[in-house]
């Protein structure tokens, strides 16, 4: 489903004559789908959200983020 955000929003593109207007809420759909994209992968691939000194440590000293919890549970079939 997440692979079908681009489709939409070219869609959405195409009946607003290519033009992004805030009138017709453009703006607010392109939003939504960017924050549904980043909220997946902070869900099922690695941790976006850094909200503790232990997770700015981490990416410190590794230079990259965290793989998400759900992601190892998924892979070690926990889940």
């Amino acid at each position: 489903m997440i692979g079908l955000v681009p489709l939409v929003f070219i869609i959405q593109l195409y009946f607003s004559n290519w033009e992004v207007k805030t009138e017709n809420l453009m703006l607010w759909a392109i939003i939504a789908n960017v924050f549904g994209i980043l909220e997946h992968i902070n869900y099922y691939n690695r941790q976006l959200m850094i909200d503790n000194t232990s997770d700015l440590n981490y990416v410190i000293r590794n230079r990259k983020l965290k793989i998400a919890s759900l992601a190892k549970d998924l892979l070690e079939n926990k889940i």
